[in-house]
């Protein structure tokens, strides 16, 4: 029996430019710690902000760190992604800019990020 020749690697596409998929999403996740602790800053102002609304006596620590770790593990590094990707997406789709690029960010905002965040 005769064995195949040795696989040679293919060329490098050379339509292919600018980085690969792997140094995109690197750059992409560099701003995650950041917003993560935004994200978690805010949660836990807003569950606060809720706890007076709601006259409590003492502020439930542990509710408040939840929504705080909720902000900080969940939704701040999802988000950060998703709001980067969305612009990348955006920007391929919609040229030039201006209020038709915001409007196209907002619609796949709404449709998509909003009702998969809520579910």
């Amino acid at each position: 029996s005769s064995t195949p020749p040795p696989r040679r690697p293919s060329a490098p596409n050379q339509k292919r430019t600018g980085p690969g998929f792997r140094v995109r999403l690197a750059e992409m996740a560099r701003g995650i710690p950041k917003s993560s602790v935004q994200s978690a800053v805010l949660w836990a102002a807003g569950d606060l902000i809720c706890q007076r609304l709601e006259k409590k006596d003492t502020v439930d620590t542990r509710r408040l760190a939840v929504n705080a770790t909720y902000g900080a593990a969940i939704l701040g590094p999802v988000g950060h992604l998703w709001y980067e990707g969305l612009d990348v997406f955006v920007k391929r789709r919609v040229p030039g800019g201006g209020a038709r690029m915001v409007a196209a960010k907002l619609a796949c905002d709404l449709a998509v990020f909003g009702p998969t965040h809520l579910a």
